[in-house]
C-alpha cells in the first residue's frame, strides 16, 4: 500500500536485479517496507522495520548497481540488490538522520 508521503524505489534488471521478479522499498515517515515478488503470479513477501529501530544502513557498490543492507535492533534485516547507486544513497539518506 502506497502512503501519501512515501518514497518508493524499485529494482531494475539493468542494475543487477532479477529479470522476472523485483523488489520494492517504500520509505514513509514511520517505517521502511521491503516487498519482494515471490512468484510470477504476483504474490509478495513483505518485511517492515520502524525507522526508530533502524541501527545500520549499508550501501555496497556492485558491478552495475548497488546492494542495500538495512539492520534493526530486533535483528531483522532487509537485503536488496538492483538499485542505481544514486537511488541507494538516497534510500540511505532518507533512513538515517
Amino acid at each position: 500500500m502506497k502512503h501519501k508521503n512515501a518514497e518508493v524505489f524499485k529494482t531494475s534488471f539493468y542494475f543487477g536485479g532479477n529479470m522476472l521478479v523485483y523488489d520494492i522499498i517504500e520509505i514513509d515517515n514511520e517505517k521502511v517496507i521491503m516487498r519482494r515478488m515471490r512468484y510470477l503470479l504476483g504474490a509478495f513477501y513483505s518485511v517492515s522495520i520502524p525507522l526508530s529501530n533502524v541501527v545500520h544502513v549499508d550501501v555496497c557498490k556492485r558491478e552495475r548497481g548497488a546492494e542495500i543492507l538495512i539492520e534493526s535492533y530486533t535483528h531483522s534485516h532487509i537485503v536488496s540488490k538492483g538499485y542505481s547507486l544514486a537511488s541507494a544513497h538516497k534510500i540511505k539518506q532518507l533512513i538515517q538522520p
